[in-house]
């Protein structure tokens, strides 16, 4: 595994959101209740960028469709999704992934990717 510094964590707490690009990749840091998490900027449903997301109780949801994604682990939180959207969806049998995230740490006050 690869360590990349990708910016300093005291821009990425002051924004709250910093999408970062990667090897080609784009990756969207967020800094929310004390903590910091690195996630695939594409919502895996409808490909919409997730920066226009919202970010609450550890959850981002996308903007597009509403699907929402732990920022621990990249599952689809059904218990957060909007309950119109809930009754679209067959949560058995989703055509679509979690959401990728990747880990990371804070050295020296810098967010750094392992990759």
């Amino acid at each position: 595994m690869r360590k990349i510094e990708v910016c300093a964590a005291e821009e990425c707490r002051r924004l709250g959101k910093k999408l970062v690009i990667v090897e080609g990749r784009e990756i969207l840091l967020i800094y929310t209740e004390g903590e910091y998490f690195a996630v695939d900027n594409f919502c895996p449903h409808a490909k919409t960028r997730l920066m226009s997301g919202r970010v609450e109780d550890l959850t981002i949801t996308c903007s597009n469709h509403g699907t929402c994604f732990d920022l621990r682990s990249g599952a689809i939180r059904t218990d957060k999704i909007d309950e119109d959207l809930l009754e679209l969806l067959d949560v058995e049998h989703l055509p679509f992934g979690p959401l990728q995230t990747f880990q990371l740490l804070v050295e020296n006050d810098q967010i750094v990717l392992l990759i």
